[in-house]
C-alpha cells in the first residue's frame, strides 16, 4: 500500500505541472493579503464599525477562505487525472490481470490526492508566515490561530479527494464536460454553503472551509460588540480605514458538534472512495469485451507518414507541403470533438447572429464559449509521444505548434466574428480575447501536457461572468485596459507554447 501511493504521488508530481501549483498557492497570501489601506478589499467586515486588516488576525483566516476557493477551481481539477495517467501508462490494463485488490487500489489513489492537496496547503501556510513577518513585523504570530485557520480545510481537502476518484471510476475516461460539470456542481455547493453556514448538512459537506470561516468571524464580532456580524462582503471596494476600533478576529472554534460533524464528513469521504472501487469493476467488466478492445484499437491514434525530409528539399513544394499540414490540423480539431457538440456549436453561432447585441452579451456567447471549451482542452496536449516524434524533423516541433496555433485561432475568431460585427467598438477586445484563450490554452498544455488548468479556469471564467461580473469582457465600450491584459496574455501563451525553443536559442 505503501508503495502504490509513493509511486502515484510521484507519477502525478512530474506530471501535473506539481511545482508550478505550488509556487501558485504560495503566492495567493501575496496576491490576497488585506491591506488596511487598500481601495479594494479582499474581505470586509462591518466596515462601518471596525477599521479594517490592521492586525495580524485577518491574514490566516482570510487565507484560509481563499484557499478554500481555489481548491475548488484548480485543486480538484489537479488532482483528477489518476485514472487515466495509469490507463496512459499501461498500468491500468496490467493490474487488472492480477488478483490485485481493487479497494487497496484506489485508496492509494485517493491518499495520494489528499497528499498532493496537502502540499498545497503547505505552500499557502509558508505563503501566509511570509507575510506575516513582512505586513506585522514584531507583533508576533498566534500559532493556534493559525493552526485552527486551516485545520478545518482539512475535511473538505479530504471530501474533495474522494470525490475526485469517485468522477474518475463513475466515467472511466477522461471529457472535458466532466471537469467543467464537476467543477461547476462543487462551486453551486460551495455557494449554498456560503449562503447557509450554520445548517448542519452544509458542515457536514464542508469543501471550502466557508462555513467555518464565516461562522468564526460571526464570532469574533460578537465578542466585540455584543452581536453577530451582519455584514461580510468579499472583493469589494472600500474607502480606507478610519479612528474606528480594530477587531481581532478568534482562532476557529472547534466545538463537539463541530468536530462530529468534520469527522462525519471524513467518514463520508471514506465512503465515496469505498463505493467508487466498485464502480472501477463495473467499469472494467463493461471495458473487457473484445468489443470494446477492438474499438479501443481502432480508436488509437497513429503517427503519419509524411515524408518531411522530402519537401524540406524541394523549395517548391513547401507551400503544398504547408496547406497539407493546415488542412491535416483543421481535420484533427473538428474531428476531436463529439458530433453533438460541433453541431451545438454550430447552432448558437448562428443564433449570435440573429440576436441583439444584449443577448449575445449576456447569452449566446458564453453559451458558445462554453460548448468551445472542447477545442481548447485538445491545444498543446501530447498523449501519444507525437510531438517528440516531430522533433526528430528539422522545424518539426515548430511547424507542429505553429499550426495548431494558426487553425485554433481562426476558428476562434469565425466564433467571436458575429459579436465583433453588432459591437464595432469592442472589436479589438474580442479579438485579443479570443487569441489570449487560444494562446494561453495551447501554451499550458504545451507546459504541463494536460489541460485541466486552462479548462477549469475558462470554466470558473464564464461561472463568475454569467453571475455579474460581466466587467470581463466589456462588448459596449472600448476598454484599453481589457485590451492590455487580452494582449499580455495573448503574449504570454506563445511564450510558454515555444519556451523549450526559446530557451534552446539562449543558452547556445
Amino acid at each position: 500500500m505503501k508503495q502504490l501511493i509513493l509511486a502515484s504521488f510521484k507519477q502525478r508530481q512530474r506530471r501535473s505541472g506539481f511545482y508550478f501549483a505550488l509556487i501558485a498557492f504560495m503566492l495567493l497570501p501575496i496576491f490576497f493579503t488585506p491591506q488596511a489601506d487598500a481601495p479594494f478589499k479582499v474581505m470586509l467586515i462591518e466596515h462601518e464599525t471596525f477599521n479594517q486588516a490592521d492586525n495580524p488576525t485577518w491574514l490566516p483566516i482570510t487565507s484560509a477562505i481563499i484557499f478554500g476557493f481555489f481548491l475548488i477551481i484548480f485543486g480538484f481539477s489537479f488532482i483528477l487525472n489518476a485514472y487515466r495517467s495509469d490507463q496512459e501508462n499501461g498500468v491500468w490494463d496490467w493490474l487488472f490481470t492480477t488478483q490485485f485488490l481493487r479497494v487497496r487500489y484506489a485508496f492509494s489513489k485517493f491518499i495520494a490526492n489528499i497528499l498532493l492537496l496537502l502540499c498545497l496547503l503547505g505552500a499557502t501556510i509558508i505563503g501566509t508566515l511570509l507575510m506575516l513577518l513582512l505586513r506585522f513585523p514584531g507583533q508576533g504570530i498566534n500559532l493556534w490561530l493559525l493552526t485552527s485557520s486551516y485545520l478545518m480545510l482539512i475535511p473538505g481537502i479530504i471530501l474533495i479527494a474522494a470525490f475526485a476518484v469517485f468522477i474518475e471510476a463513475l466515467t472511466s475516461r477522461y471529457n472535458t464536460w466532466i471537469l467543467s460539470l464537476s467543477t461547476l456542481f462543487l462551486l453551486i455547493v460551495y455557494s449554498f454553503q456560503d449562503s447557509y453556514p450554520t445548517v448542519w448538512w452544509a458542515k457536514l459537506t464542508s469543501i471550502g472551509g466557508i462555513n467555518y470561516g464565516l461562522s468564526t468571524i460571526s464570532n469574533s464580532v460578537k465578542a466585540a460588540i455584543g452581536h453577530s456580524t451582519s455584514s461580510i462582503s468579499f472583493f469589494s471596494e472600500y474607502a480606507g480605514n478610519t479612528n474606528k476600533p480594530s477587531l481581532y478576529l478568534l482562532p476557529v472554534d472547534f466545538s463537539g458538534n463541530t468536530s462530529v460533524l468534520m469527522l462525519g464528513e471524513v467518514v463520508i469521504a471514506c465512503l465515496v472512495a469505498t463505493i467508487s472501487t466498485f464502480l472501477i469493476r463495473r467499469s472494467r467488466l463493461t471495458n473487457g469485451s473484445t468489443k470494446s478492445k477492438l474499438k479501443l484499437h481502432r480508436e488509437k491514434k497513429v503517427l503519419p507518414t509524411i515524408q518531411v525530409a522530402n519537401y524540406q528539399t524541394v523549395s517548391g513544394k513547401a507551400p503544398i507541403f504547408l496547406l497539407r499540414f493546415f488542412g491535416i490540423e483543421l481535420k484533427r480539431q473538428l474531428f476531436s470533438i463529439s458530433k453533438l457538440n460541433l453541431v451545438s456549436l454550430v447552432i448558437s453561432w448562428i443564433l449570435l447572429w440573429g440576436s441583439s447585441a444584449d443577448t449575445q452579451q449576456f447569452l449566446w456567447f458564453p453559451l458558445a464559449s462554453l460548448l468551445f471549451l472542447p477545442f481548447f482542452s485538445q491545444l498543446g496536449v501530447d498523449h501519444y509521444g507525437f510531438t517528440e516524434w516531430l522533433k526528430t524533423f528539422d522545424q518539426g516541433f515548430k511547424l507542429k505548434k505553429g499550426t495548431e496555433l494558426v487553425v485554433s485561432n481562426v476558428l476562434s475568431l469565425v466564433l467571436v466574428f458575429p459579436v465583433m460585427v453588432k459591437n464595432p467598438t469592442s472589436v479589438i477586445q474580442v479579438l485579443l480575447f479570443a487569441t489570449a484563450q487560444v494562446c494561453l490554452a495551447e501554451g499550458m498544455g504545451t507546459l504541463f501536457n494536460n489541460s485541466r488548468f486552462i479548462t477549469s479556469f475558462l470554466t470558473i471564467f464564464w461561472f463568475l461572468y454569467l453571475n455579474g461580473m460581466s466587467m470581463f469582457l466589456d462588448l459596449g465600450h472600448f476598454n484599453i485596459s481589457l485590451i492590455l491584459i487580452y494582449g499580455t496574455m495573448t503574449v504570454i501563451g506563445i511564450l510558454m507554447t515555444f519556451q523549450k525553443i526559446i530557451f534552446t536559442r539562449k543558452n547556445k
